[in-house]
């Protein structure tokens, strides 16, 4: 599985759809997907979205839906994210990961 690596720009309190594609996989179905948002790999993952919740699966590529809820409270700053795909198989590894600049906003969703 090819890992995708690119910063990332999205504002707080507000919608953002990642969109990813597994290059060296045909097919995810039977895979599971995880993405995870923190501000370091050692601090505790401020987002998590799975193929359960938040996590949509179309072949090989899968969206990854950020709402208002979710970073509503995260500050402005710099973050890091990861993808995660599990296989029919049970293997698993990383498959894209890099920063992502929380942005500072006027307005709210509200």
């Amino acid at each position: 599985m090819a890992i995708q690596l690119g910063r990332i720009e999205m504002f707080v309190d507000s919608h953002k759809l990642l969109e990813f594609e597994v290059i060296d996989l045909d097919n995810l179905a039977g895979a599971s997907v995880r993405w995870k948002l923190s501000k370091s790999v050692s601090s505790e993952a401020a987002i998590v979205k799975t193929d359960i919740d938040g996590i949509s699966i179309d072949g090989n590529k899968f969206t990854v839906t950020v709402k208002p809820a979710d970073n509503k409270e995260l500050k402005p700053g710099m973050y890091y994210h990861e993808a995660r795909v599990t296989d029919s198989e049970g293997n698993t590894k990383p498959v894209a990961y890099g920063p992502v600049v929380m942005i500072d906003t006027l307005t709210s969703s509200e």
